[in-house]
């Protein structure tokens, strides 16, 4: 299963606004979010790989492998 997460930044560019980090499982919405209902200029929108058996195999380790590493994802 594909998560998006979004994670804006203040009007800088620089800082991370942790206030509206949020996480979706379809991309159209992650991109709705922060482009309408955010409106900011900068942001990323990180997508990762999230194995449901990772949580029902004796435990969740995160591996800290992604399908980007937050600066090469979909930037805006």
């Amino acid at each position: 299963m594909k998560i998006y997460t979004v994670i804006p930044y203040f009007s800088n560019g620089n800082d991370v606004n942790i206030d509206y980090i949020k996480s979706f499982n379809v991309y159209g919405d992650a991109y709705i979010y922060v482009t309408c209902e955010l409106d900011v200029e900068y942001y990323d929108i990180v997508e990762n790989e999230l194995n449901m058996s990772d949580f029902f195999s004796g435990g969740f380790q995160n591996s800290g492998e992604s399908n980007t590493d937050g600066f090469n994802g979909f930037r805006g």
